[in-house]
């Protein structure tokens, strides 16, 4: 259920990207939606560590891109905490192989970045914030 727009209950959105122009994409994407509340953006996995822990946010979308295999790394400590956010691992493209190492990492799913806008519009409709609490 999709909160109303003078609703205060939204759903808390990090966003883990390493491109600039991407990650401001995502960013403008997310604002357009009421139902969103961007708590913050980061372009490593140390810099989407400490924004979890510091902005609580009920999901962490992760670009799996990351150099290093710094996001997988990141996947399982965010996933290790004790009220962990969702994870939705953002891929270049159809990488399955990918797809299957972002899950077992402990992602809850694994997209393609082309189709973030489809997500966003799905998960609005689909859930609430109190949707997102339990895991």
């Amino acid at each position: 259920m999709k909160p109303s727009p003078g609703s205060a209950a939204r759903i808390r959105v990090l966003i883990v990207e390493s491109h600039q122009l991407l990650a401001h994409a995502f960013r403008n994407l997310l604002e357009a939606d009421p139902a969103f509340e961007v708590v913050g953006t980061a372009e490593s996995a140390e810099a989407a560590l400490r924004c979890v822990e510091t902005s609580d946010p009920q999901i962490v979308f992760l670009d799996w891109s990351l150099p290093r295999h710094e996001a997988e790394v990141a996947c399982r400590r965010i996933r290790a905490r004790p009220k962990p956010p969702r994870i939705v691992a953002l891929l270049d493209d159809d990488q399955s192989a990918y797809r299957r190492v972002a899950l077992a990492a402990g992602a809850d799913e694994a997209i393609g970045k082309p189709d973030f806008g489809e997500v966003l519009v799905l998960l609005a409709q689909c859930f609430s914030p109190s949707d997102l609490t339990d895991n």
